[in-house]
């Protein structure tokens, strides 16, 4: 089923039913098949719609999958966890009975379940392609053929040729198209970032490395903005012939894509709202962040994937429009929109849609607004070799010492590093007259530090003539994480001497393997 339209799907128990869309195709040749599978094109629909099914030629319903790691570590904390309360477009692949496939004219149908989550009560999803995958044994006549180049174990620029022999005793070859497996956004919307990366549109494959229709049969692929790779890449490619049979080439693995003069750095959305359908002058967020001093970034890009997006009022990043629209109507889009690097921040980032309009919301489906950044140069960050002082005998010279109790009378405290002979190692200490009952003490840096291959925060602590307040009022914070050092670390303001504590990092469970200082 395809031709360049999508089908609503609805709960057969919701007010807003009609009836539910279905379809035939033909299926010329089982003869020798071995297996058959649906490649599903499909809008999520409504969010917490459940119980997608279709079922082929009456025979019994079978479950439409729901994407593998939606939400996973991305969802926003206290949001449903079910996939389905989370907008998503989607490309489901699921086996079919051999049995209930027939040659000649096969009719399929769907139906939908209510929602689970944010239920108004009308469960309605949308599909806009059905392809059926027939695969048969070695022994059917089909094409051949093999990648030329590149070859295994060979490292590729930021534009590489590849070219693949073709042939078959069905007659003319029809079309080559190129699949890459590596790290890019989540273009399958299954919240998979390394993956084969292609999708469908209406039935025609889209979003792969690229499709020759002739002899010699290659393509350019352009990577200048696919993300720096951690691990190999690997290739192969789908031959078809006028029968519509189609071959997949051995892959080519052991790729490296190898930069000497830059990089690109894909950051991932976190904090994804469940149901980002955004409306009557509300708006929604997701958060990304750059570990990254940003003094050697030249250029950046949002990425999304949305529906209805042409119904957005303003879309940008850290209260700052960077367009106002993007998409389509009553349809889904994929859009890359560059950013002013004026707007991005070293750590945390917030990302956001902003709609004024009554009618259906923008969507940004899974998963959520990404931010790509290309850097000069190429930066290398060595595993530490020794300890990493904040403040020791003076403050380290990347940290900045923030004394709340400076701006606000309610804390009423002076910090300062003061020479002293009772200071616990060398001669200065950090000393804290504290006229309060209320005290707080930030240490913070611009750029967000790496904490890869540090295991522990160490902590040297003094009191003197302290009035003991309420039992966990001495409280260490870490991007947010609270960790009561009387409590849990066994420090007592009783005793006048210097007490140590040592706090394994894996404690804060760190999102990213960054310890971000700035809070937005």
């Amino acid at each position: 089923m395809s031709g360049g339209g999508w089908r609503r799907v609805t709960d057969p128990n919701s007010s807003n039913y009609s009836a539910n869309i279905g379809g035939t195709i033909d299926i010329d040749d089982l003869q020798g098949a071995v297996r058959a599978e649906i490649y599903l094109e499909f809008w999520g629909g409504h969010a917490g719609t459940t119980d997608k099914r279709l079922r082929v030629n009456l025979h019994d319903w079978l479950e439409v999958p729901t994407p593998p790691a939606i939400p996973g570590d991305s969802g926003r904390s206290g949001q449903p966890a079910q996939p389905e309360c989370y907008q998503h477009f989607s490309y489901a692949a699921f086996p079919v009975p051999l049995e209930q496939l027939q040659e000649g004219r096969n009719a399929f149908g769907f139906t939908s379940g209510g929602q689970t989550c944010f239920n108004f009560g009308w469960g309605q999803w949308g599909v806009y392609g059905v392809t059926f995958r027939i695969y048969y044994n070695a022994d059917k006549a089909h094409p051949s053929g093999a990648i030329l180049s590149p070859t295994t174990a060979t490292a590729i620029g930021d534009s590489v040729r590849l070219e693949a022999t073709a042939s078959s005793p069905n007659g003319a070859i029809e079309q080559v198209d190129f699949i890459g497996y590596y790290e890019d956004f989540d273009y399958e919307g299954n919240g998979v970032f390394r993956q084969w990366h292609y999708n469908y549109r209406y039935g025609a494959i889209k979003r792969h490395l690229g499709t020759a229709h002739s002899s010699p049969y290659a393509v350019i692929w352009n990577t200048s903005w696919v993300p720096d790779q951690d691990e190999p890449m690997k290739l192969m490619a789908r031959i078809t012939d006028a029968a519509g049979i189609s071959y997949m080439t051995p892959v080519v693995d052991d790729i490296s894509l190898e930069r000497t003069d830059r990089s690109v750095e894909l950051y991932r959305a976190y904090d994804v709202p469940g149901n980002w359908m955004t409306r009557l002058g509300n708006t929604h967020t997701c958060k990304v962040f750059v570990p990254r001093d940003l003094q050697r970034a030249n250029a950046a890009r949002m990425v999304l994937t949305t529906w209805n997006g042409d119904h957005a009022t303003s879309i940008g990043i850290n209260d700052a429009e960077v367009v106002e629209y993007v998409g389509r109507n009553h349809n889904y889009g994929y859009d890359e929109v560059s950013v002013p690097l004026e707007l991005i921040r070293s750590g945390t980032n917030t990302l956001f849609t902003f709609s004024s309009t009554e009618a259906h919301g923008i969507e940004v489906l899974w998963p959520g607004i990404a931010l790509l950044v290309q850097y000069e140069g190429v930066e290398s960050t060595p595993p530490p070799t020794a300890d990493l002082p904040i403040f020791d005998d003076a403050l380290a010279s990347d940290w900045r010492l923030l004394n709340r109790g400076a701006t606000d009378k309610l804390y009423e405290a002076d910090a300062a590093p003061t020479a002293t002979t009772s200071a616990w190692q060398g001669d200065m200490t950090l000393a804290l007259d504290v006229r309060a009952n209320l005290w707080k003490l930030d240490f913070t840096r611009d750029v967000p530090l790496d904490i890869s291959g540090y295991t522990a925060l160490h902590l040297a602590f003094r009191p003197r003539n302290v009035i003991r307040p309420i039992q966990d009022s001495f409280t260490l914070l870490v991007n947010g994480q609270r960790f009561s050092l009387l409590q849990d670390d066994g420090l007592t303001l009783d005793l006048e001497q210097w007490q140590i504590a040592e706090i394994p990092l894996e404690a804060f469970e760190f999102k990213f393997p960054y310890h971000n200082t700035r809070q937005n």
